[in-house]
């Protein structure tokens, strides 16, 4: 994916000399039977269905040096 991302700003003038990708995933915390806002309040996260089964959970942006694969930042976020 990176590769084609590079062939596209070659083609268009572009240079890229370094940088950072950033991906997101979501983590998690419960798994429902049914929805219920006091269990989301308390955890302060928020709720996704996936499967048709409702989940609450983190969403975590981490931030990873494009050429050594380094970690440089996490952040999660409700």
């Amino acid at each position: 994916m990176l590769h084609d991302l590079n062939l596209e700003l070659k083609k268009a003038g572009i240079t890229v000399q370094g940088g950072s990708m950033v991906d997101v995933t979501f983590t998690w915390a419960l798994k429902l039977k049914r929805r219920t806002r006091t269990m989301r309040a308390t955890l302060k996260a928020h709720q996704s269905k996936k499967g048709g089964v409702w989940r609450i959970g983190y969403k975590a942006h981490i931030g990873v040096d494009a050429a050594g694969g380094l970690v440089h930042g996490v952040e999660t976020i409700a």
